[in-house]
């Protein structure tokens, strides 16, 4: 054990942690990195004294300790991190949670530690779908910063610390001065009930910090940084960093927008714009950041019904892909392999130069060689009928992905092929009536 660690916590958790070591100390308590015997996995765990063993902690403290561990395993989004259970005894509560190696956001707002701007694009999107999915569970996070966002193995973010979280639907008093000052939007010094802006805005200074290590208002002192938010003008962006594109740099804006009316409303709105600000565009396919890919996926029908985790792993599988009228996507006897999904346009099918169906958005194509895992070889031709975009998967990436995924891909497939019997019993019904209504004695 080691020794970093308090022996009443070492003695607690005999058994059940190994090599307990403290990385880390917030208002609410401390964190411990330790071997979890019982999952055989690396952990956090978070401590917090109770009330009577530490000075200063108060009600407020209690309360929002309470809350935390009240929404601990609520959240279950690739871009929260993970709380695997809570308890307490006579001495500390504390939650065990999942380990991320790669630290906080907080030493890249350092001037000289800057990331690149479509790096921080793409973290800034991840933790915007993160805090639209928690919004849409009916919280909002209300303490939104570089300390509070952690960074995994692979680099990616995950939103940590709902200890501040206001519940959307609850009844009860909730403690309202809660945030880190920096990050607070002008309303809160109004008086203004927190909403969906207060995150947003949150987000905003710290994609700004993130892009030029300052804080976009001025202010030495509390008061100071108060009044600036309330009446000041924001430095832009471009006077602090040269670089930085313009769609990007005016999204950031508009998320700390002193003006309400002018903040994106919607995470929605939010992400829209992060996903537009840095196209990238080859000659013959879309190549996308994973998170404008997923954006991209949970506008389309076909991928209506999967969970955040699932569309996320798709977006790390799929390309996308643009095809201009007239092009042919494979011919017959062809050995394409791809699964395809329609996102906008229409395509053609035919055989021998015989027109067979026409395909639209929220189609897929492909989809029967991959359940029957039968010969690649197509056995028609596929042209744009227009201009299209699709999104491809190979099938060794979807037969090597999660069982998660495969089953929403199998329940979605299930979805197409219903409707396309719908439609063909639909189309030989009118085809029956017509001939009828032909064959009937006049």
């Amino acid at each position: 054990m080691n020794a970093t660690a308090p022996a009443e916590i070492v003695a607690a958790f005999k058994g059940r942690f190994e090599s307990l070591e403290r990385i880390g100390e917030g208002g609410m308590g401390e964190v411990f990195r330790g071997h979890d015997l019982f999952r055989d996995r690396v952990v956090a765990v978070k401590i917090s004294r109770k009330r009577q063993n530490v000075p200063g902690w108060d009600a407020r403290h209690e309360k929002l300790w309470l809350n935390e561990m009240r929404l601990a395993g609520k959240l279950r989004h690739p871009g929260i991190v993970e709380v695997f259970e809570a308890g307490t005894n006579d001495d500390f509560s504390f939650m065990v949670m999942e380990f991320l190696p790669g630290g906080t956001l907080r030493p890249y707002t350092e001037a000289e530690n800057l990331l690149p701007p479509d790096r921080i694009a793409d973290i800034i999107f991840r933790v915007a779908s993160a805090l639209d999915y928690a919004t849409r569970e009916g919280l909002l996070h209300r303490d939104v910063k570089p300390a509070n966002i952690l960074l995994d193995a692979e680099g990616e973010p995950h939103v940590s610390d709902f200890g501040s979280a206001y519940i959307l639907t609850s009844d009860e008093t909730q403690i309202s001065d809660v945030g880190t000052l920096p990050y607070m939007p002008p309303e809160h010094f109004s008086g203004k009930a927190p909403g969906v802006q207060t995150d947003i805005y949150a987000l905003g200074v710290t994609a700004y910090q993130l892009l030029t290590g300052a804080y976009p208002f001025q202010g030495a002192t509390p008061s100071a940084m108060i009044y600036h938010k309330m009446n000041g003008e924001d430095a832009p962006i471009a006077s602090r960093r040269q670089g930085v594109p313009e769609g990007f740099a005016a999204t950031v804006h508009c998320a700390i927008d002193h003006d309400q009316a002018k903040r994106f409303a919607r995470w929605e709105d939010f992400l829209a714009a992060l996903a537009g600000a840095l196209p990238q565009k080859g000659a013959a396919k879309v190549v996308l950041p994973e998170s404008a890919r997923y954006e991209l996926f949970r506008r389309i029908g076909f991928f209506s019904e999967f969970a955040e985790a699932e569309l996320w792993e798709a977006a790390r599988l799929g390309t996308v892909r643009d095809l201009t009228e007239g092009e042919t996507l494979f011919a017959e006897g062809s050995h394409e392999s791809a699964l395809f999904l329609i996102e906008r346009g229409e395509l053609v099918v035919t055989r021998k130069g015989t027109p067979l169906n026409r395909v639209g958005a929220g189609d897929c194509i492909g989809e029967m060689a991959y359940i029957y895992e039968a010969n690649p070889v197509r056995s028609a031709s596929v042209h744009a009928a227009s201009d299209a975009g699709l999104i491809a998967f190979q099938p060794g990436a979807l037969k090597s992905s999660s069982e998660r995924l495969q089953a929403a891909f199998a329940r979605a497939f299930m979805r197409v092929l219903s409707d396309r019997l719908k439609q063909s019993n639909d189309r030989f019904l009118a085809l029956a009536r017509t001939v009828a209504k032909a064959d009937k004695p006049r």
